[in-house]
């Protein structure tokens, strides 16, 4: 059930976004910076903080194909960790 409402919302949201985005001239770099997974877990019932960065790190491809069809040319990525950055 919960998994539901998640996805409901998140198509909304989605909806919502590219409306507002409608028309509007898109970036020529994207860029994601991977914060949250820890928060994530729990939020899903997970006790293993690996979860949440696999999962990250599996699905971020999702937001950072390039798509020069909508003029967007690069993406890059930028991953934290305690403080410091650990790649970029």
């Amino acid at each position: 059930m919960m998994q539901l409402v998640r996805r409901t919302a998140h198509r909304l949201y989605a909806r919502r976004l590219r409306a507002r985005l409608a028309g509007t001239p898109l970036p020529r770099h994207i860029a994601m910076v991977m914060d949250g997974n820890r928060r994530w877990d729990r939020q899903m019932g997970f006790d293993d903080p690996k979860v949440g960065h696999r999962y990250g790190a599996e699905h971020m491809h999702e937001g950072l194909t390039p798509d020069p069809g909508h003029g967007v040319y690069a993406a890059g990525v930028s991953v934290a960790g305690a403080g410091r950055v650990l790649f970029s």
